[in-house]
């Protein structure tokens, strides 16, 4: 028995996610659905603008150390994190990193510490894990601004 090929539609990532290209808007691409619904979210607000989307920050410069046990110099790489959304929200004082996260994994919330100790002294940062959640954050966002 020969097993069937699965179309892109058909398949499915480690996490059960569909890899099919319908996660796309106004021609940007997005890594989930989530970011989709999020920036839509966003352009129907009119006190957001998405200024950048993946925004990078280097977490830890490359090094090197010397490892005792293999007698040899050991290099790391850079250590950095990409988040999904940078805004700019009127009447705030800071942009906002927004990261639309539906499943956190430990290496996350070590990254979004490493994050907030490193930036947060220049941005705001704000996790959403469903529209639900968003559109909640974002009106109470709305209501704090307009007073």
């Amino acid at each position: 028995m020969t097993k069937k090929k699965l179309t892109k539609k058909e398949k499915r990532s480690k996490y059960n996610v569909s890899l099919s290209d319908d996660k796309e808007h106004n021609g940007v691409k997005f890594r989930s659905k989530l970011e989709v619904n999020h920036y839509k979210e966003f352009l129907s607000r009119d006190f957001i603008e998405v200024l950048e989307f993946e925004p990078f920050f280097l977490l830890l410069e490359p090094f090197e150390y010397y490892d005792l046990e293999k007698n040899a110099i050991r290099k790391y790489g850079k250590w950095s994190y990409k988040a999904d959304f940078l805004l700019k929200v009127k009447g705030l004082d800071r942009l906002v990193v927004w990261e639309s996260k539906g499943l956190i994994k430990p290496e996350y919330a070590l990254r979004r510490k490493m994050w907030y100790k490193l930036y947060s002294d220049n941005y705001y940062y704000i996790t959403s894990k469903s529209l639900k959640h968003a559109k909640l954050l974002l009106d109470e966002l709305e209501v704090r601004i307009n007073g």
